[in-house]
């Protein structure tokens, strides 16, 4: 469960697109050149998850700090306190419990995530055809990016990871996340500043 929690923390952490017309990988490509140009960046979320195992949706709030070229922090702060701290090889795990840190240089599963969080925010992770198959559509004059896990141990965990992204202000809105039990989880992204 703990892997899940931290495989869908790395994935909530996506950067702005430039909405252009094109083909898939042009428009991938988009993505990238626009977040390498992303040296800040802050925003509030809200997460729903939703699961037929619980009767109600569990909803939490938090925000999440980036700064290139490798420092993140995502933060829930509602209904629990939980922080992932990436700092170089450095990550930090801090919870109403304590506080656990680990040498991504020595440790490959938190290396894993690191390098697939940062590799979000630098647009490097959705152009990766190692990690995901990536189309592109339009639904109802919104950009959406459609991704399915390539990798075997990111396919057991994910059927698919879904972007939207508005054209008028190229900013990532929301994220759904289709894990391999059909559980949900939805991100919506807010309040966004960008090199500030």
């Amino acid at each position: 469960m703990r892997r899940l929690f931290l495989i869908t923390l790395l994935l909530s952490a996506v950067m702005p697109m430039w909405a252009q017309g094109g083909t898939d990988a042009e428009i991938l490509a988009s993505i990238r050149s626009a977040s390498e140009s992303i040296n800040a960046m802050h925003c509030s979320f809200t997460q729903t998850k939703h699961s037929a195992m619980m009767k109600d949706d569990a909803v939490s709030t938090g925000v999440m700090s980036y700064s290139s070229p490798s420092r993140l922090r995502w933060e829930y702060r509602e209904p629990v306190n939980y922080v992932m701290d990436i700092d170089g090889s450095s990550l930090t795990i801090i919870t109403e419990d304590g506080m656990q840190s680990h040498d991504t240089s020595k440790e490959r599963m938190y290396a894993g995530i690191s390098e697939i969080m940062l590799g979000c925010m630098s647009g490097q992770a959705i152009t990766d055809k190692r990690l995901f198959r990536s189309t592109v559509s339009d639904a109802d004059g919104l950009w959406v990016v459609s991704m399915t896990p390539v990798r075997r141990d990111m396919a057991r965990i994910f059927k698919s990871v879904t972007l939207t992204f508005n054209p008028g202000d190229c900013l990532l809105r929301n994220i759904v996340m289709l894990d391999a039990s059909d559980n949900s989880t939805t991100i919506e992204i807010s309040d966004v500043s960008i090199n500030e």
